[in-house]
């Protein structure tokens, strides 16, 4: 783990809570799986809510969501020359096509702009 990543969960463990949970989503015992997906739903919902708030104070125009924000950083770590099994494996993706899918988008831009650029250049000669 990053450092910053280290000193984030070493707050939270310092936090007194009844579960055994480092985040304070599951806050209690025994829950059912029922219970455990509405708390997981609610909460993601507040956190899409403060996303949005985050980008609005800075002047982001764009629909954030935690969805947008790990395409985003997929497709950032695709344009910093990372590898596409590594980025799956940062995700937490166990299947490949996962993170394909992901950066879908990116594939057929740089496929698209390749295709523009070929275009560009009339007049020169390709071997044919």
């Amino acid at each position: 783990m990053l450092e910053p990543v280290k000193q984030i969960i070493a707050y939270y463990k310092t936090q007194k809570r009844p579960t055994d949970y480092v985040f304070p989503i599951l806050l209690k015992k025994n829950l059912t799986p029922m219970q455990i997906e509405n708390r997981k739903h609610k909460t993601l919902s507040k956190f899409n809510k403060q996303l949005k708030e985050i980008a609005k104070i800075q002047g982001v125009e764009k629909n954030v969501t935690s969805y947008v924000i790990r395409h985003s950083f997929a497709t950032n770590l695709k344009f910093a020359g990372i590898s596409t099994d590594l980025i799956g494996e940062s995700m937490g993706h166990h299947d490949v096509s996962v993170t394909k899918a992901y950066l879908k988008e990116f594939d057929d831009d740089v496929i698209d702009d390749a295709m523009s650029k070929l275009l560009e250049e009339p007049n020169l000669k390709y071997a044919s």
